[in-house]
């Protein structure tokens, strides 16, 4: 899959391509880091095609959270993975 790019505003520094925040002196201004002091950014990313196959998975159930403790699949009922790829999700 080919990457495609866009050119959006630096959100650090409003596409000036200058930053000031509160370490600057009064009237100076540094060269944006985020953007080299273009004012622009260019954004690299995979143009979304539709939900991709994934290898080794039968079932899909519903995650615990995110956190160590309760992360993996719930105690919730689970799909199999060819309903989920046609849109059924675990309830």
């Amino acid at each position: 899959m080919a990457t495609a790019k866009i050119e959006t505003q630096c959100n650090a520094c409003a596409g000036t391509g200058v930053y000031r925040w509160f370490a600057e002196p009064p009237g100076v201004g540094v060269v944006c880091l985020t953007c080299n002091g273009t004012g622009c950014r260019v954004i690299e990313y995979v143009p979304f095609d539709g939900r991709q196959r994934r290898d080794g998975i039968d079932t899909v159930q519903e995650s615990r959270g995110a956190t160590i403790l309760s992360c993996g699949p719930s105690d919730k009922a689970s799909v199999s993975y060819e309903q989920f790829f046609a849109g059924k999700m675990p309830t």
